[in-house]
């Protein structure tokens, strides 16, 4: 099952469950509503989400509002394991696992170890020196958001972008990519193997409305240098310290729910299952029902 923390208000009266505040049963205890963004497109890959909505390209309040919330809000990331035969035409595997529950720490937004990061030397608004919060993306002080904010929301430019990155850290995602590979040598697979780490709705970017004709719009922007603010990440880590960092005073790594190695355990009878049945999709709980409920004599 999928976990997470209850962004429910303590209250002597319930509502009615409703998917804005996530009660639906597997699925992680977020606020779902707040990916749903006004005047915006997503990617075909469904990495990028572009929003034209006028006031977070003229209010500063507006935007950093949004983005706040936003960056409270975890990404996608997820496993996707190709098997191909030997001469590469043809798919004899394609799955994919979610990871999302496994950056999401229990126990309230409060508790996220997500944090915003500011890193004004990767803007074209100016240069100052990078800055973080202190522990989660709420907080409004000393981080550096609402200046960057403030510049871009009053910066004339006919064509202007402000983008806000989610990114996983922390994550060994080489112990995955070697325990993998190891279990396919194991169950004797010949073909080529590629394991890659996706991460989706990774990227939000609020972009300045089209000004009058949107067409004339469109091909005057062609001939008109985008002036880029990029310097905003939201940081989910998986662990406290990134593999191998336990050394020295660094103390001990923590995981938001898991290690990989406990992840693994978990996950490795799933994933040979659906290799050895030629899976071309997702790897889910339900898998692991399966395996559970399945007698192995």
């Amino acid at each position: 099952m999928y976990s997470g923390p209850s962004t429910l208000p303590i209250s002597s009266t319930r509502s009615a469950p409703s998917l804005q505040q996530s009660l639906i049963a597997g699925l992680p205890d977020l606020p779902w509503s707040k990916y749903q963004i006004p005047d915006s497109t997503i990617s075909s890959d469904a990495t990028t989400i572009t929003t034209t909505h006028p006031a977070y390209s003229s209010d500063p309040n507006a935007l950093e509002t949004f983005l706040r919330s936003q960056a409270s809000l975890p990404p996608k990331p997820r496993i996707r394991i190709l098997g191909r035969s030997d001469d590469g035409l043809s798919k004899d595997f394609d799955i994919s696992l979610n990871m999302m529950q496994y950056i999401i720490q229990r126990g309230g937004q409060s508790q996220q170890w997500s944090y915003v990061q500011v890193d004004n030397e990767s803007t074209s608004g100016g240069k100052q020196k990078r800055s973080r919060s202190a522990g989660n993306v709420n907080n409004t002080q000393g981080d550096g958001l609402r200046d960057l904010v403030e510049r871009f929301c009053d910066d004339k430019a006919m064509v202007k972008t402000f983008t806000l990155t989610r990114r996983v850290v922390n994550w060994n995602t080489e112990y995955i990519e070697g325990s993998v590979r190891n279990l396919l040598a194991q169950m004797s697979y010949r073909g080529q193997v590629t394991i890659q780490f996706p991460v989706q709705h990774d990227k939000i970017i609020v972009q300045s409305p089209p000004k009058g004709n949107k067409f004339l719009h469109g091909v005057a922007s062609l001939f008109v240098e985008n002036k880029k603010y990029e310097g905003v990440t939201a940081v989910w880590p998986y662990a406290t310290l990134a593999p191998g960092g336990e050394s020295g005073d660094a103390g001990e790594r923590m995981f938001a729910v898991q290690s990989e190695e406990a992840w693994w355990k978990d996950w490795k009878g799933a994933v040979a299952n659906a290799v050895r049945s030629k899976r071309k999709g997702w790897v889910s709980v339900e898998d692991q029902i399966e395996l559970a409920m399945t007698p192995r004599g």
